[in-house]
This record gives structure tokens, C-alpha cells and sequence, in this order.
């Protein structure tokens, strides 16, 4: 009784160890750095337990709103309160009558494992409006359970779409959305602003991206999986004296 208990405990402990070390992986921490560097490099990059890749920059769908260069966009790693994501930082301006900028950002995420844990998302966007009309839409569409790359669309069954449209007083709002478990999204940004009248002035400052990570287990976790083993085994020591 006292050796398999004890080989129990140590194959528990063993796992917790390792539990760092399974999802650690071998890539390269998400840096804090350009749109353009992120492109560049070419290579997935690690939060948390998400993967995140294949990134792309579109800023001439409208030629008239050109938006910023990719080497003017900061893209920011997020791993807060068990998300793991992404903001993209810049200055998408509209000044003036017919004015403004559009930029569609795309990249894709997956676990690490494989595992089909990615559930939902939460999508942010911060704008400062000066004056005047303006259109103000920053929107992201998902294709969920499939990479998408070259010229492949994603099937209309598979997409989900949400958005954060006109102006607010805070100047930031939120939304979020739910799926069914899936292990790879390809996500879609677009950020389009316009000035609707000779008055309109303002900007989108930021949007930002994350995913409830909770594939990693909880240190706490493995240490209440061992205190529990460890009140069996003094009980069934206690039980093997009271026998004897």
C-alpha cells in the first residue's frame, strides 16, 4: 500500500513539474515590435499557449484611404487575466470632407497542442473623435477550425463576424463573441475611418484582439491534486494501523 502510494505521488509531482515544460513549446515568445517585423520574420511566435502566425497587411483596398504603413502599426502581445491576444497600435486618421483610412490586418492562431480549446474572443477598439461626422468602423471576421491562406475563402458556414461601429464618449468599446471548440481561427481586421463633413476630425488608436487561454493547467491545480493524495495516504496508513 505504502509503495504504490508513494509511486503515485511521485508520478504527481512529476507531472506537475512538467506541466510548464509541455507547453512552454520551442517558438519564440510574440515581441513587441512593427507590423512590418512581424511580417518579415515570417515565423510563428508563442502567447501563452496560443500560436499566433501567417500575419499580412492590407492598406490600398480604397487607393483614395490609404492607411498607415505596416512599419507604423506596433503590435503589442497581450496576456492578461488568462487571455492571450494581440492589440495593433497606430494612427488611422480622417480629416476633412471624404477623408480618412482603411487597413485590413490579417493572421492566424491556433493552439499549441493541437487540442480544440479556443472557444471565443473578446475584440476591442479605441478611437478619439475631435469634431465633426465620421464613419468609424473597425470589424473582424473569423474564419474558426481552418488557416486560410493565398486566394482560399472561408466557408460562410465557418465565419464569424463582429463589429464596433460609430463614435462613443469614452472613446473605447468592447465586444465579444462565442463558438463552438475549435484549435485554429484565421482572423481578419478591418479598420476604416472617414470624415462625412468639412468638420469631421478624429482617429482609431488602437484595436486589440484575445482569446481565453485554458489550456495550460493551474500550478494550484496540480498542488490540490497532490494534498489530496497525500490525505489517502494518511488515511489509509491510519486504516493499516487500526488492522494491525
Amino acid at each position: 500500500m505504502t509503495s504504490g502510494m508513494t509511486k503515485l505521488l511521485s508520478g504527481a509531482i512529476f507531472a506537475c513539474a512538467m506541466v510548464p515544460l509541455a507547453f512552454a513549446g520551442p517558438l519564440t515568445p510574440c515581441p513587441t515590435a512593427s507590423l512590418a517585423s512581424y511580417i518579415a520574420a515570417n515565423t510563428p511566435c508563442q502567447i501563452g499557449s496560443l500560436e499566433f502566425s501567417d500575419f499580412l497587411y492590407f492598406n490600398n483596398y480604397f487607393p483614395a484611404l490609404l492607411g498607415p504603413s505596416a512599419n507604423n502599426i506596433l503590435v503589442t502581445p497581450v496576456n492578461a487575466s488568462g487571455d492571450a491576444g494581440l492589440e495593433f497600435s497606430a494612427s488611422w486618421t480622417a480629416t476633412g470632407n471624404g477623408n480618412g483610412m482603411d487597413s485590413a490586418i490579417v493572421y492566424a492562431v491556433s493552439t499549441i497542442s493541437g487540442a480544440a480549446t479556443l472557444t471565443g474572443t473578446g475584440f476591442g477598439m479605441t478611437d478619439s473623435i475631435t469634431s465633426g461626422s465620421l464613419t468609424v468602423d473597425y470589424s473582424e471576421t473569423m474564419c474558426l477550425g481552418e488557416i486560410v491562406t493565398g486566394t482560399h475563402q472561408c466557408p460562410t458556414t465557418d465565419e464569424l463576424l463582429l463589429q464596433i461601429q460609430g463614435t462613443s464618449p469614452d472613446g473605447y468599446r468592447q465586444t465579444s463573441g462565442e463558438f463552438a471548440p475549435v484549435s485554429e481561427i484565421t482572423v481578419l481586421n478591418d479598420v476604416f475611418i472617414k470624415s462625412l463633413d468639412p468638420d469631421g476630425n478624429g482617429e482609431i488608436l488602437n484595436g486589440s484582439n484575445t482569446f481565453p487561454n485554458t489550456q495550460t493547467p493551474e500550478p494550484a491545480t496540480c498542488l490540490l491534486g497532490i494534498s489530496g493524495l497525500l490525505v489517502l495516504w494518511q488515511l489509509g496508513r491510519a486504516a493499516h494501523r487500526r488492522k494491525n
